[in-house]
């Protein structure tokens, strides 16, 4: 499936070790000199702080997207998340980072296909210690050759065993952690009456709002963190203490108690070499189970996701049909697993009632949103009924007017719409982008006045 990899001769080095262990940072000290670079990220965020680090360093770069992208005249080197890895294109060096996410229900199929497929000679994987047998299974796997670095955290974590109370126990530079926006909107506004401000963090704000929310933090703006798991993905934050104010996620099918490895990832956060020489974790609700498990280290990493493969849309039956076949084939199941395309099957029934023209179906089938909120699937709906249609003319403002909004909620679904609208126009072609981006950006400022004017906000008593 990956020719262009398989005719070159492709060189690994892997860089292993906990959050806050300076992996990324050496890989990315090759990628900038290289001739022609890319990187790729977990998610759009850290995309666009390799992009802006790269620029301000003196070195052209690219970002790709699938939100947004900004092309640098004459650039040689990208800053994209995984999703989007071209591997038909001949790169220098390539990182590509969190990759322990290889092993993702939802996602893990773009670190496999990035791994087997990126057609570079000099590759750097930045990782968790966990992965290291299914990364070298899959490097073995392709006859290339490796070499391993491995880093150590630059502070030690250690647990605060402090009873801790919130909001009595908070204190300054604290991240407070917890698994939903209600959530983490609600803390952040009982910590008023203590006197304290706090940037927010979580899922449904834009990357732009996060990157903001994250820069009055470390300006000394706003006195605590106050997030969603969000923070535990690459989010360099000068934090001396995580706390988790809760131990329980929703995780999309069931709320249950986190992993071990998803309390290590997150309470790594803790601590900053030069500002904080000791992180700091503890608990509003078990410190000693949060111990344990902490203490359990990440769980070793024995398969891999497969993607579904877009040239099996050529099969000769409905793509749904196709796709539901696709995961029970057979492959090796010690190494591989299939993605879960329950929600991708679904989406196709929906909408194969419209049209059998399985490249239409593919790409709308395969839009990333969240199809549980009414608003998204139903301009889903609209755009592909307007596709099929040939109807091929949008009003921005009519499907995204900003002048309906009132509150926060609503603001964030106007943007969650305004990407769904351009991942519509970027697979197919439409001229609309420019605008859809200025609507984004327009959007974002809301959000930003709006959390802004809750910090500002007299505390409501009773």
């Amino acid at each position: 499936m990956y020719p262009a990899a398989r005719s070159i001769n492709r060189h690994f080095i892997l860089h292993l070790g906990p959050t806050n262990s300076g992996k990324t940072y050496s890989a990315i000290q090759a990628y900038k000199n290289a001739v022609r670079g890319i990187y790729l990220a977990p998610l759009r965020l850290l995309a666009y702080e390799i992009f802006e680090q790269m620029n301000s360093e003196g070195v052209l770069c690219s970002m790709v997207t699938g939100e947004e992208t900004i092309d640098i005249p004459f650039s040689k080197h990208i800053s994209a998340t995984v999703e989007m890895a071209d591997v038909n294109t001949y790169y220098d060096v390539a990182v590509i980072d969190e990759c322990q996410l290889v092993a993702n229900e939802q996602r893990g199929g773009a670190w496999t296909e990035a791994i087997l497929g990126i057609t570079a000679n000099e590759i750097h994987l930045c990782a968790s210690e966990n992965a290291f047998d299914i990364l070298t299974k899959l490097i073995e796997m392709c006859g290339d050759s490796y070499t391993v670095e491995y880093h150590e955290r630059f502070v030690p974590l250690v647990p605060d065993e402090t009873p801790f109370v919130f909001p009595q126990s908070v204190r300054k530079n604290d991240a407070l952690i917890a698994f939903s926006k209600k959530a983490v909107l609600k803390y952040a506004e009982q910590l008023k009456s203590y006197g304290l401000t706090a940037s927010v963090i979580y899922g449904d704000l834009p990357y732009d709002v996060r990157r903001k929310e994250v820069d009055t933090f470390i300006n000394g703006e706003t006195d605590v963190v106050v997030s969603t798991d969000a923070i535990g993905m690459g989010l360099n934050l000068p934090i001396e203490r995580i706390v988790f104010l809760e131990m329980k996620k929703f995780d999309g099918k069931r709320t249950r108690e986190l992993t071990h490895d998803e309390a290590l990832q997150i309470a790594g956060r803790a601590g900053r070499k030069g500002k904080y020489d000791i992180g700091y974790y503890t608990s509003a609700v078990d410190t000693k189970w949060l111990i344990r498990r902490i203490q359990q280290g990440n769980t070793p990493i024995s398969k891999a996701r497969l993607r579904f493969p877009k040239n099996l849309i050529k099969v000769d039956m409905p793509l749904s049909q196709i796709m539901k076949l696709w995961t029970s084939i057979s492959y090796d199941k010690e190494m591989f697993s299939a993605m879960d395309l329950r929600r991708e099957i679904r989406l196709c029934k929906m909408a194969e009632e419209f049209t059998d023209d399985k490249a239409i179906l593919f790409e709308f089938a395969t839009i990333p949103f969240n199809d549980n909120k009414l608003p998204l699937i139903n301009l889903w709906n609209k755009l592909l009924q307007a596709e099929v249609s040939g109807n091929k003319s949008i009003d921005i403002d009519k499907l995204l007017n900003i002048n309906s909004c009132r509150t926060l909620a609503g603001f964030e679904i106007l943007y969650r719409k305004s990407d769904l609208m351009y991942y519509y126009c970027s697979r197919f072609n439409r001229g609309e982008l420019d605008g859809i981006i200025e609507m984004k950006h327009a959007i974002s400022i809301k959000i930003m006045e709006k959390l802004q004017e809750m910090r500002q906000a007299p505390i409501v008593v009773g």
